[in-house]
């Protein structure tokens, strides 16, 4: 709080504009019937009348939200801004990569305490070197956005989680934390961390003062909506596997074995948003002068 007007110089938007309460109302309204029915789905199943009728309202209220928002003359969201081909791409990733990290967020922590048996604390400790293995990975996001480009790094990001999620999905109930848990824990977080700012420079990528905004509040949105739905039915699935297993095998197991499962759909799932990557960012819809770079080369301040 000193010491940030000091060094971060004032930014604000050139003129006033109107609030599209339209928008978000619809927008809003969307996401939250989104995850309600996937919540509702992953406990009663698709049967279920309610889940069926919030999942149904999720596709009307965003039907509506793109229609006001392709009337409105100062739309929440501009389509436009929607339609630039690289944040297109790196806010659909967001979307796939926030789903797995969350959902496996949760799912550590439930299988630290449940089949380690630690408690909550011990648990958040033992949580720690995940924050560590981020930091080591932001650090060296940079050096290789600069020397690999946003393409490769974010490719190489995404597969290097995938990785860590299989070696987490290959833990044994009798595996204890050091030999099962850190390994796999530390080279997704290694990922994960890798991954970050290659994601916020491509999805920043054209922006200017007017809508950098702007495409900071939708990468934000598209994080912590990705995180609800890969919660959602991520851990829906790990627990109808867990339920599955619990008449044949003891607790552990069936406890782990829900673990495993919704892991390896994560690290799936992080492979396919590595080959959209890979396949969607071709050189050609990278910008002129920036050779497989989805912005002008890294500068200071993209470190920081």
């Amino acid at each position: 709080v000193v010491l940030l007007p000091r060094l971060v110089p004032e930014s604000r938007a050139g003129r006033a504009v109107r609030l599209d309460v339209p928008g978000a109302v619809l927008g809003t309204g969307a996401l939250v019937a989104l995850v309600y029915g996937l919540l509702r789905t992953g406990e009663s199943g698709w049967g279920d009348t309610a889940a069926v009728g919030s999942l149904g309202l999720a596709v009307l209220l965003a039907v509506a939200f793109v229609a006001v928002e392709a009337r409105t003359a100062e739309p929440l969201v501009p389509l436009s801004f929607l339609s630039f081909r690289i944040r297109a791409v790196a806010n659909g990733t967001t979307l796939l990569y926030s789903a797995t990290m969350y959902a496996m967020a949760f799912l550590l922590m439930v299988h630290l305490q449940t089949v380690l048996g630690y408690r909550p604390l011990t648990a958040g400790l033992a949580y720690l070197p995940y924050g560590a293995g981020i930091l080591v990975g932001m650090w060296l996001s940079s050096r290789a956005v600069a020397r690999l480009g946003v393409r490769p790094a974010l490719v190489m990001s995404f597969l290097i989680s995938a990785v860590g999620l299989l070696m987490l999905s290959g833990v044994a109930p009798s595996d204890g934390y050091a030999s099962g848990v850190l390994p796999g824990m530390l080279v997704t977080s290694l990922g994960c961390g890798l991954s970050l700012p290659a994601l916020t420079v491509a999805a920043l990528t054209g922006t200017t003062g007017e809508n950098a905004g702007v495409g900071s509040a939708v990468l934000s949105s598209v994080q912590q909506v990705g995180g609800a739905v890969g919660v959602a039915v991520l851990v829906a699935l790990a627990t109808r596997r867990s339920d599955a297993l619990a008449a044949q095998e003891g607790p552990l197991r069936a406890a782990t074995g829900g673990f495993s499962l919704a892991l390896a759909v994560a690290a799936a799932v992080l492979v396919l948003g590595a080959a959209l990557i890979a396949t969607l960012l071709g050189k050609k819809h990278l910008p002129e002068g920036a050779p497989d770079t989805a912005e002008a080369p890294v500068t200071h301040a993209d470190r920081t």
